[in-house]
């Protein structure tokens, strides 16, 4: 008898287990179910738990509530297949119009493109406004599609975003290693990996470029980046104009997959990316490399 109970004790603890919401779990658990901001969190966690028909009526509740952290979202979830049917253009047509309110979102579109697009080409000047506001992933993009080129221009072009790339690793090895060492954070050894075999792979990608050129060109490349450093975007500390995106896109994004990790049949975008006005560092850095070719 006792265990006739206690198997029906255990089958009615996985019942109420497999029953237990999304809404109930993590941060989302400990809100205000009333408070409107609950659905934008929500959703990307109702969707990492696979319970899909809860994801989908948060997501209406944040249409009701925020435009663009809704575009953002239903954007997102399009793009990775996220429980909706994967659709790229109606993806891309809800990232460009957050995008507008948001550079977290355009960073997004951009990942969209990067990963979908059909001719990297076509995304060069997009990536280059992104870059100019220090979107690492926009470096990386920028040193793949001129170092393919073959050109001299393009090796100048490639080593000028491997120099920017590999700038931004080491910042970011420096500033773990000091927050650890005063105890503002705990110890990442994971996350220190990484950026050390990104320093690596950077640093070779840096003098298989520089093997292409000129002893004399890569030291007035390396010029010209400084000063590029050197004439920084200035920074604007103004509440009114802080990202409306900044506390979503640390938990949802462009993946290019689902996120449970599983491969969505591989589509293409051949869209041309929302034109941009080119910002003045860029338009100077460009004109010193043409510069050097004479």
């Amino acid at each position: 008898m006792k265990v006739i109970i206690a198997i029906a004790i255990y089958f009615m603890s996985l019942s109420t287990f497999a029953l237990a919401s999304c809404l109930d779990e993590g941060l989302v658990g400990k809100m205000d179910k009333n408070a409107p901001e609950v659905s934008v969190l929500a959703f990307p966690q109702c969707v990492r738990l696979n319970q899909c028909k809860i994801a989908r009526n948060e997501l209406e509740k944040v249409k009701n509530y925020d435009g663009v952290k809704y575009s953002f979202l239903k954007g997102c979830a399009l793009a990775n297949g996220d429980c909706f049917k994967q659709d790229l253009k109606e993806a891309e047509k809800l990232l460009i119009s957050c995008s507008r309110h948001s550079e977290a979102c355009k960073m997004n579109l951009f990942s969209l493109y990067s990963i979908y697009g059909d001719n990297h080409e076509k995304y060069e000047q997009f990536a280059l406004e992104l870059a100019d506001t220090g979107y690492i992933r926009a470096f990386g993009f920028l040193a793949d599609l001129y170092g393919s080129k073959g050109t001299l221009d393009g090796y100048m072009k490639s080593y000028f975003w491997a120099r920017r790339l590999l700038r931004t690793f080491e910042s970011q090895l420096v500033k773990q290693d000091v927050f650890e060492h005063r105890g503002y954070t705990t110890p990442n050894i994971e996350r220190r990996k990484q950026l050390v075999a990104e320093i690596s792979y950077v640093s070779s990608l840096l003098e298989k470029t520089a093997s292409h050129l000129p002893k004399d060109i890569v030291k007035k490349v390396d010029e010209i980046f400084l000063i590029y450093l050197s004439r920084a975007r200035p920074k604007v500390d103004d509440d009114s104009l802080s990202d409306p995106l900044s506390g979503v896109v640390n938990v949802y994004g462009v993946l290019g997959q689902s996120v449970q990790g599983s491969l969505k049949k591989k589509q293409k975008i051949n869209s041309i990316p929302p034109k941009i006005q080119k910002p003045d560092r860029i338009r100077e850095y460009e004109e010193s490399i043409t510069a050097l070719l004479g």
